[in-house]
């Protein structure tokens, strides 16, 4: 358990290191997964994990990262143009703050733009969240007619919030 402090997961990872782990089954949450890869990179022991940040596509300077998720730039191109061809027309987006969200939003922007999708509003919240109700309220008044909802956590509230509104 890193606690999700980066200090915490590297001296950790160095725990496993030194107790000769033959490999790794998720390396971190969004918040410590940039620390410890290079720990287990330095000392070759794969790492086996679903991330869809770009970086690890990198062989050279990642060889024990084995990810079996999309990455992010194709996989919000995907989204957007999946979100135009089912008669999106302004894509508000709603994200928990986390890096994971800022590294998907990165992405979303651009391949928007590409796409012509205007982005009507962009809003977050904290991962622990009870009640978006407003952020939500917020994305329906700049006339967004789709939503891409990039988080870790809150999930449930964000869909709390759109049934308390009525919007689907």
């Amino acid at each position: 358990n890193d606690q999700g402090d980066p200090a915490v997961a590297v001296a950790q990872a160095h725990t496993l290191v030194q107790d000769k782990v033959a490999g790794v089954v998720y390396a971190g949450t969004a918040a410590t997964v940039n620390q410890t890869v290079p720990v287990f990179m330095k000392a070759k022991i794969p790492i086996v994990m679903s991330d869809p940040l770009d970086q690890w596509k990198n062989g050279s300077k990642y060889p024990y990262f084995f990810d079996n998720y999309p990455l992010n730039k194709p996989t919000m191109s995907y989204m957007v143009k999946f979100g135009k061809a089912k008669g999106i027309t302004k894509l508000g987006v709603i994200g928990d703050g986390s890096s994971f969200y800022q590294a998907l939003d990165a992405d979303l922007v651009p391949a928007a733009k590409a796409q012509k999708l205007p982005i009507s509003a962009s809003v977050s919240y904290s991962p622990t969240a009870v009640d978006v109700t407003t952020q939500v309220r917020e994305l329906r008044a700049s006339g967004a007619n789709g939503i891409a909802l990039l988080a870790e956590g809150g999930l449930g509230s964000v869909y709390t919030a759109l049934m308390t509104i009525g919007w689907s």
